[in-house]
């Protein structure tokens, strides 16, 4: 599992939440690779699946909306 350092985290609790429970399935996953946005809003308008922790309904960004 790869992470920002802390000193780059802008919501360090959403953070190492996100990564208990990674950290609790790691082994049942494939080697793979995915974005995670812990900001309040989407982060990038290109054309890439990036899980979201916000998100508008208007929006037009990609981002696939989580935890639902």
């Amino acid at each position: 599992l790869y992470r920002q350092t802390d000193d780059q985290l802008i919501f360090p609790a959403r953070n190492y939440g996100i990564e208990h429970f990674l950290l609790n399935i790691i082994d049942f996953l494939p080697n793979m690779e995915f974005l995670i946005n812990t900001y309040d809003w989407p982060q990038s308008q290109t054309n890439i699946p990036i899980l979201s922790f916000s998100k508008s309904l208007h929006s037009h960004d990609t981002d696939i909306l989580y935890p639902i």
